[in-house]
């Protein structure tokens, strides 16, 4: 667990709301009109600015927004009973019995929508990117110690 907390600090900053360019505010204040700023922490993944806040449905988001305040895309965490049921049955039949961090819907700019499953191992964290018809799209497995070494 210490492990994957330094990895997910290393990964995401936190910055300080004056820090974050007018642009960037600008655009989620357009995109998210019914969340209240005062509500939102904004940190930098890579060079994305990230808003993270509650959606006008009480559930966690993430939007992610270049430098220029172009949105990019939002992730919103689900539960398994809000999943759209071809994607609730992938998660069931290939999931259950994992020690699952995420679940979630990713909304792209394009307008396009999949699915988010994350979970992790001793080894590593695992991400499937998930069809809204339950396909698998994508798999990556980000070890923890990559870059690292082992005695």
């Amino acid at each position: 667990m210490t492990i994957l907390l330094s990895v997910l600090i290393s990964c995401s900053l936190f910055v300080a709301g004056d820090a974050v360019p007018p642009k960037v505010k600008d655009a989620f204040s357009r995109q998210y009109m019914d969340v209240p700023t005062a509500t939102v922490t904004w940190g930098v993944e890579e060079e994305d600015f990230v808003a993270t806040f509650l959606d006008a449905r009480d559930r966690l988001a993430k939007a992610f927004f270049s430098a220029e305040g172009e949105w990019e895309e939002t992730h919103t965490r689900l539960y398994p009973s809000q999943l759209p049921r071809p994607v609730r049955l992938y998660y069931e039949a290939n999931h259950e019995d994992k020690d699952v961090s995420f679940i979630g819907s990713v909304q792209y700019a394009d307008g396009s929508e999949s699915y988010r499953i994350e979970w992790e191992t001793y080894e590593a964290v695992h991400i499937e990117e998930i069809s809204p018809e339950g396909a698998l799209l994508e798999s990556k497995r980000l070890s923890f110690t990559e870059g690292l070494d082992i005695w």
